[in-house]
């Protein structure tokens, strides 16, 4: 039982913040139900001056891990998160970076991955000229159908690929 912690007086308020680690304490009730006592806070990514691109990013995190994942494959991206939010605390790389590198955390525990070694279709690893999310990655010369239709450049596709094999939050790609 947590009474009172929708209030805004409330010593417990800080509960009703996504993404933050606290530690509980609680005490035996009246009732055969516990009550909370207090709760610390442990970590937040939250700050005072938070730009709204921060907050923004925090924001797309929490709804993308909830609405991509399955309830039994949460426990498998806790550390990560811990890692995502640790990193857009310090600021040392660009918000989006960390997003995006997250992402493709979060969609490799779903069962989604892209191929980015190779072409998807005929395996070669020459000649890549673009990468297709709808087929699953790295496309060749000789198996796209149209090349008009080319929508990214080789520092994109670099950046794409970079962000699928490396998870490093910490390290500032020169492409953000």
């Amino acid at each position: 039982n947590a009474r009172g912690i929708l209030n805004a007086n409330s010593k417990n308020v800080i509960l009703n913040n996504p993404l933050i680690e606290v530690e509980v304490i609680f005490a035996e009730g009246k009732s055969k139900h516990h009550s909370l006592k207090n709760a610390s806070l442990i970590f937040s990514p939250y700050s005072v001056n938070d730009s709204l691109e921060k907050l923004s990013v925090i924001s797309i995190i929490q709804e993308c891990t909830y609405k991509i994942l399955q309830e039994e494959e949460l426990p498998l991206i806790y550390s990560e998160l811990i890692k995502v939010l640790k990193a857009l605390k310090e600021g040392k790389t660009h918000p989006y970076q960390i997003l995006i590198t997250y992402i493709m955390q979060v969609l490799k525990i779903a069962g989604t991955s892209f191929e980015v070694n190779e072409c998807i279709y005929c395996s070669t690893k020459n000649n890549i000229v673009d990468f297709s999310f709808i087929d699953g990655g790295f496309v060749c010369k000789d198996c796209i159908i149209d090349l008009t239709n080319k929508y990214f450049s080789s520092n994109q596709m670099f950046l794409i690929r970079s962000l699928i094999l490396f998870n490093n939050y910490e390290q500032q790609s020169k492409y953000f």
